[in-house]
């Protein structure tokens, strides 16, 4: 009867130990596999690279989010996107591109682009500011404001130091 009880304890302190190493690793899976030293990357966004998607007229600006599932740095953007598109429902279209698939046109993502009623660019770049989406002044917010004003920023060439995974070939500068 000792022997048994011994051996139920060892279970118990067993299962206990597997149970407590696979919730550590559980909540590293989910919370911190991403946290790693940070470095700012360098996106330059040319809006010539777009010229050749072309909106007919509408009703309301187009906004098109390029954003990559792979890209760690796609968690920040999402809550704010979400954010932009509850907003925003009223004033514009939202579309979801995939960045791979319009190949080197798109040199880093998080990135979105908008197009006036009238089917001009108007802005091509991140969504904000900040080194995460939603810092800092709001690009997006910004250029759908003054679209609303019938004001065509056509800010489509800039450069962004943030959080970015490059969508272009490793041997091509972004």
């Amino acid at each position: 009867m000792f022997h048994s009880a011994r051996s139920r304890q060892q279970l118990a302190i067993a299962f206990m130990i597997f149970w407590l190493g696979a919730s550590a690793f559980g909540f590293w899976w989910f919370q911190f596999r991403y946290i790693q030293s940070y470095q700012q990357i360098a996106a330059s966004f040319d809006g010539d690279v777009l010229e050749n998607m072309h909106f007919d007229h509408a009703e309301r600006p187009r906004v098109m989010h390029f954003l990559d599932d792979d890209c760690p740095c796609t968690r920040f953007a999402e809550v704010h996107v979400r954010d932009l598109e509850a907003r925003y429902e009223e004033v514009a279209d939202f579309l979801h591109a995939d960045p791979l698939t319009l190949g080197q046109r798109v040199p880093a993502t998080p990135a979105v682009a908008i197009w006036s009623k009238q089917g001009q660019l108007a802005y091509f770049g991140p969504y904000s500011s900040g080194a995460f989406c939603g810092e800092g002044d709001d690009f997006v917010q910004t250029t759908l404001e003054r679209l609303q004003q019938e004001q065509n920023t056509e800010w489509i060439s800039q450069d962004a130091l943030g959080c970015f995974c490059r969508t272009q070939v490793p041997s091509a500068p972004v």
